[in-house]
This record gives structure tokens, C-alpha cells and sequence, in this order.
């Protein structure tokens, strides 16, 4: 699925406060990234099923088979409409992406914080922001003081430099984790997307 284009953010709604960025808009791009069952043997993650991973499902507490535990068969039980439940509660909601009023600044957003974890996304997006002048602390929280750079700001000079620095994020991180190497071309063929 191809991402939501610059036609999404016409300047002019942008300047008004036009629509907002809706997360069944950029559910099914994410998925896209995201695929079927896997339990690679490097994923720090564990077994992952449409992106949710064995350790986001015991961070949160999740017993998707409500057998008293969290493992790997939580995972692969997960149906798709559970793992879209828990990307808008516990991603899209908590990052308050709706109000972000560029779809594709907030699907950028919500696929990074997925792959990446939110903090370490929006640290990203903020050292993006930064290299387009704004003044911004990279801190990892999406306040209100980065929304209004991403909302006042050109989305596609915003857009081409939070592909850089994931780039530059995902490059780094294999570079300090040799074990995570056999995941950086797809890492970077997401950043770059």
C-alpha cells in the first residue's frame, strides 16, 4: 500500500486548521509494513503478528488467550482487528495523532513509533524538525510544541528529513547491535518510505 501523498496536506488547510489526521486513514499502511507471523531468532521483540510483538503484549499486560500468562501463543492467536485495537489505543491515541492536521506527517509518525518504539520515533521526528530551523528539543514527548511544528510546517521538507534521521536512527542502531543487521535493509526501506 502506498503512503498518503503531500495532496493530503494542502498548505492552505494547514494555515486554516483544515481536517485532522484520522487513524483509519493509515491503519492499513502500517499493516502493510507490518505482515504476517514471525519469531525471528534476532528480534529483541520476540514473535511478532501484525506488528505486535511478544514484548509490547507482556509490557502491557495483554493475555490475548486469557490462560493466565503472556507468550508466544498470545501472539500468534492475535486476529487483526485486536492488533488495530491496540495500535489506536495504545500508539495513535496516546500520541494524540489525530491532531496532527497532515495525514501523511501522522502516518509517518504512527508507522516510526511502531517499528521504533514512540519515544525513540518522536525523538526522530523532533531531530527532523530541528534540521528544517524550528528550535526543538529532541526529548521523545510529542507535546504541544512539536505538533505545531508539524502542523505549521512544509510536510515535505518535514517529511524528507524524518526519512533522513531514520535512516541515520536504523544505520546507528545496526552499526552498535551487529545482531540486528539482518533487519536494516527492511529497516531502511520502511524509513525511506
Amino acid at each position: 500500500m502506498k503512503p498518503p501523498t503531500h495532496f493530503d496536506c494542502p498548505t492552505v488547510l494547514l494555515r486554516i486548521g483544515g481536517t485532522m489526521a484520522k487513524f483509519e486513514d493509515s491503519i492499513d499502511y502500517v499493516l502493510a509494513h507490518e505482515g504476517g507471523y514471525v519469531d525471528h531468532p534476532a528480534d529483541p521483540g520476540g514473535a511478532t503478528f501484525w506488528g505486535i510483538s511478544l514484548r509490547f503484549l507482556k509490557a502491557i499486560g495483554k493475555d490475548v488467550d486469557g490462560d493466565g500468562d503472556v507468550d508466544a501463543f498470545d501472539v500468534s492467536v492475535l486476529t487483526i482487528e485486536q492488533a488495530k485495537a491496540l495500535y489506536k489505543t495504545e500508539f495513535w491515541d496516546k500520541l494524540k495523532l489525530d491532531k496532527i492536521t497532515c495525514q501523511l506527517l501522522a502516518t509517518k509518525v504512527f508507522d516510526l513509533s511502531i517499528n521504533m518504539g514512540p519515544k525513540q520515533a518522536v525523538k526522530v521526528v523532533q531531530r527532523a524538525i530541528k534540521e528544517t530551523g524550528e528550535v526543538l528539543r529532541a526529548d521523545g514527548k510529542l507535546g504541544n510544541k512539536t505538533r505545531s511544528a508539524l502542523n505549521s510546517g512544509n510536510p515535505d521538507v518535514i517529511l524528507a528529513a524524518i526519512r533522513g534521521e531514520a535512516i541515520s536512527f536504523y544505520s546507528g542502531l545496526a552499526e552498535k547491535r551487529p545482531e540486528l543487521d539482518v533487519f536494516l535493509d527492511g529497516w531502511l526501506v520502511r524509513a525511506a518510505a
